[in-house]
């Protein structure tokens, strides 16, 4: 009988650590799939025209002109530099071509773009040649008993030079 009570007090210790341990899995693998997540759309980003076509510097406004959209199916209407994607969300993630990919359920993309004051590096309401562009990945599982919620973040600094 005490030989049995040892048992449960082992076997209840050793499932407590088995438990902790698939958590412990499980958030690592919601941290990699958010950064790679956050890599990827900081990626497009910076495959784009760091400024405005007008000029460097030619708009200080930090956003898409009317009519443009990450998706746009031509040259006029989709994103052609940094500063359109600012304030830019998405839930669920999408591909490049708009698809949703409705394996990443649960996370959402935003990005920020921000000018900065090119001698402090804070973050300047007036136009300046340095941006700072900022992804960030949430993730808010659906259906699960805990409800770990892991954010990641990714930036990036830009130079007119």
């Amino acid at each position: 009988m005490v030989a049995l009570g040892i048992l449960t007090v082992a076997l209840a210790g050793a499932s407590h650590i088995f438990s902790m341990g698939l958590e412990t899995t499980y958030r690592m693998r919601v941290r990699a799939t958010a950064r790679q997540l956050a890599k990827d759309l900081m990626e497009e980003v910076l495959s784009k025209e760091p400024w405005k076509r007008e000029g460097i510097c030619g708009s200080s406004t930090l956003s898409a002109e009317t009519g443009e959209t990450r998706f746009g199916t031509t040259a006029d209407t989709v994103y052609d530099d940094v500063g359109d994607y600012n304030n830019y969300t998405e839930t669920p993630p999408k591909a490049i071509d708009g698809t949703a990919l409705s394996a990443f359920q649960g996370f959402q993309r935003s990005v920020t773009v921000q000018y900065l004051d090119p001698v402090t590096l804070a973050v300047s309401a007036a136009q300046t040649d340095y941006q700072q562009i900022t992804v960030t990945v949430k993730y808010s599982p659906q259906n699960v008993f805990t409800s770990p919620v892991a954010t990641y973040s990714l930036s990036q600094i830009l130079t007119a030079s």
